[in-house]
């Protein structure tokens, strides 16, 4: 099992995984409240909270001993996990493991981990993408003075703009993880440690110069590891052998019926949905608006739970949802996974509704599974009132040195908000009706966008149905809660 450091994910972690491979069936975890991990319920978790939630998911696996793998953040609660619970754990590697003073964990606390909160002018966006340049120019990242200055070729720009997702995808909880991991008693921890340890750095590391900080008196093995990816990866294959001598387990992944959420094989890929209300009521499938996703979505219509069943579903590429190998705009293959889903889940007859641009989309939907459909604040050009606009809407995503295209996304969804399509005449397509949305809301969209840049194909596959002359038949001008009701009120 490999946990991962914060802000990000468990993606920041493939290469190891696919190098472990060979030998170990590897999981990774996104820490709860990163990346698609579901936030604790508590307010201000505490280490002991994110170690038992580590237990309780090797108990949900079947798994009753695993080699652990943790960086930086993650080597604090691999590191915590194994001194309460060292008969689940055969062998241990902390990459990057960090032992603060207690002067530096004031500092990180107070300094390191300052507030991450939307703002109208998309100022957050800016200072976001700053602090990421600075991350990997100083270390702490804001003292930027000549003695802290890191002697290190930045990281690819993907790996940047990644960085950068970590922190839109954990929004002002960032820090939660990142503080307990700061208090963390690392030389504590490492003197009570009674199963095998190996605590490694790679020279380019952040805290390789906390290896030196091991106190004497603990069993761990210390190794410093040159930047070389090839090499760092061998030496913690090397360090998790003892996991090798564990008889061989296999993991349960079987979804759980009464979850909320879902992750669904159809293909060669995933889908996400999220599922709330009665079991045994009738369904309403929900197609977001794009850029939207389930997560943004379910606090809006978690009213209509009470009688019904409501199942939100990301699109392929969109939200959570694994994007198409290859489907073009063909509006076809883009729901063709979708259809599959229904069909495999067995919530056909249902009715389906599609929100803002996905409308369409949710028509051809119903026409693939026999389904009754509706569409809720569909824009003009979904509903043939309108020309659909002559090139995509949504931005591109590609990273840039500068962050422009970070900003750029900010503003051309904030204009989305508010006009139909963007081009020189955009005063003809104004939603005067709508009202400024709440930072946080315009926040959510421009984070799902980021999580499933992909949606752009699937906004390119909603724009050729609407060039085709596809239109819709039963349309509810805003998300009305009473009036979506009312459309599946008495359904089997």
């Amino acid at each position: 099992m490999a946990l991962h450091e914060s802000p990000r994910s468990s993606i920041s972690l493939l290469p190891l995984l696919t190098r472990l491979s060979d030998r170990f069936t590897v999981i990774a975890i996104d820490t709860p409240g990163y990346g698609f991990s579901d936030p604790l319920l508590h307010a201000a978790p505490e280490m002991s909270d994110y170690v038992a939630t580590i237990a309780a998911l090797l108990a949900k696996l079947g798994l009753p001993k695993v080699g652990l793998y943790g960086t930086h953040t993650g080597a604090a609660i691999a590191a915590a996990f194994a001194v309460a619970h060292p008969d689940q754990v055969s062998a241990l590697v902390l990459d990057g493991y960090g032992i603060f003073t207690e002067s530096e964990k004031e500092n990180f606390i107070t300094r390191y981990l300052t507030p991450f909160a939307p703002s109208w002018d998309g100022s957050h966006i800016m200072h976001l993408w700053s602090r990421i340049k600075d991350l990997y120019m100083w270390f702490p990242w804001y003292d930027r003075s000549a003695e802290r200055r890191l002697m290190l070729d930045p990281p690819d720009l993907l790996t940047q703009q990644l960085t950068a997702i970590g922190f839109l995808q954990t929004g002002s909880g960032y820090e939660l993880a990142y503080r307990r991991a700061a208090e963390h008693d690392a030389n504590g921890h490492l003197q009570k440690l009674q199963v095998p340890v190996t605590v490694v750095a790679r020279e380019d590391d952040l805290l390789h110069s906390h290896l030196s900080r091991v106190e004497p008196g603990s069993h761990a093995v210390l190794r410093s590891l040159p930047a070389e990816t090839g090499a760092w990866l061998a030496a913690i294959a090397d360090a998790l052998a003892p996991a090798l001598a564990l008889s061989s387990s296999r993991a349960c992944f079987d979804d759980d019926i009464l979850a909320r959420r879902h992750l669904t094989r159809v293909g060669e890929g995933y889908l996400h949905w999220r599922d709330c209300g009665d079991r045994g009521a009738p369904v309403l499938i929900v197609l977001p608006d794009l850029p939207q996703c389930s997560a943004a979505l379910m606090d809006k219509l978690s009213p209509l739970c009470d009688g019904a069943r409501v199942l939100v579903i990301d699109l392929p590429g969109c939200g959570q949802s694994d994007p198409l190998a290859s489907a073009g705009d063909d509006p076809d293959a883009v729901l063709a996974p979708v259809a599959a889903l229904l069909n495999q889940i067995g919530v056909i007859p249902a009715a389906i509704c599609g929100i803002g641009a996905s409308a369409g989309l949710a028509s051809r939907l119903g026409e693939l599974c026999g389904a009754e459909v509706f569409a809720v604040a569909a824009p003009s050009w979904v509903r043939g009132i309108t020309d659909p606009p002559h090139e995509n809407p949504l931005p591109s995503l590609e990273p840039d040195r500068d962050g422009a295209r970070m900003m750029a996304a900010w503003f051309r969804l904030r204009d989305l908000w508010f006009y139909e399509k963007l081009s020189c005449d955009a005063s003809s397509s104004a939603r005067i009706d709508r009202v400024a949305p709440a930072e946080q809301d315009l926040h959510a969209r421009y984070r799902a966008y980021f999580l499933g840049p992909e949606c752009r194909d699937i906004m390119a596959a909603a724009m050729r149905l609407a060039c085709e002359g596809y239109k819709l038949r039963d349309h509810i001008p805003t998300l009305d809660i009473a009036a979506i009701a009312a459309r599946i009120r008495g359904r089997p």
